[in-house]
């Protein structure tokens, strides 16, 4: 019998493709934002547009979009929050379109469901765009919860995300299992007081089902 009683998952890089999801999102939305100032803006978040590609530390990958609106407003030398409301409208239009899945992820999710298992997603994307974007994959029916650092429970590495799913699933947090790629999510499932489960193409995602 398995250790866990739920299973919360980071997005990016976990269940979908995020430089093939993002890349060519951010390639869009970042000259629509920043302007003249666009050369500065893509260079201080590691983006080069033409190739629609992201450094690996990048904080287009693990920031949220207040962060990256905050980098974007320093290279336009304007306030993060008035960029923010620009950035988030035109990221929610164009997640969907290019949310690219990985191979593991429709199996995994089928057989977790299968099982019984309860299943939630935490993220640091925005809550409309990872709605949208697990809908148009079909994913959406598996999980129970999905929480944005809009939520209201903060961004990672704050653990409330995890905190809030535990409780969703009527769980102690110490019965939740995270699954994430990134040492933010790693910091987090230690911040919250859950285990974690790294993934990556050295960790393929169906390890998961071994602790179930």
């Amino acid at each position: 019998m398995s250790r866990y009683q739920a299973v919360v998952f980071d997005k990016d890089g976990t269940l979908i493709d995020v430089h093939l999801t993002w890349g060519p999102v951010f390639a869009q939305v970042i000259p629509a934002v920043a302007g003249e100032a666009v050369a500065e803006a893509a260079a201080a978040l590691s983006l080069d547009l033409e190739t629609a590609t992201m450094a690996e530390d990048s904080v287009l990958i693990a920031g949220s979009n207040a962060e990256i609106a905050e980098v974007i407003g320093v290279a336009m030398q304007m306030p993060g929050d008035a960029i923010l409301a620009t950035l988030e409208p035109l990221i929610d239009d164009l997640a969907a379109r290019y949310a690219a899945p990985l191979a593991a992820t429709a199996p995994v999710l089928a057989t977790l469901t299968d099982l019984g298992v309860w299943q939630g997603v935490a993220t640091n994307d925005g809550i409309v765009a990872a709605e949208r974007q697990l809908e148009q994959l079909g994913w959406r029916s598996h999980f129970a919860s999905v929480l944005g650092y809009d939520s209201g429970f903060g961004a990672k590495p704050e653990p409330d995300m995890l905190r809030e799913s535990a409780r969703r699933a009527g769980v102690m947090i110490t019965d939740v299992l995270f699954v994430g790629d990134s040492e933010t999510d790693r910091r987090t499932a230690a911040a919250a007081g859950c285990d974690f489960l790294v993934v990556g193409p050295d960790e393929p995602l169906d390890m998961v089902l071994s602790r179930f």
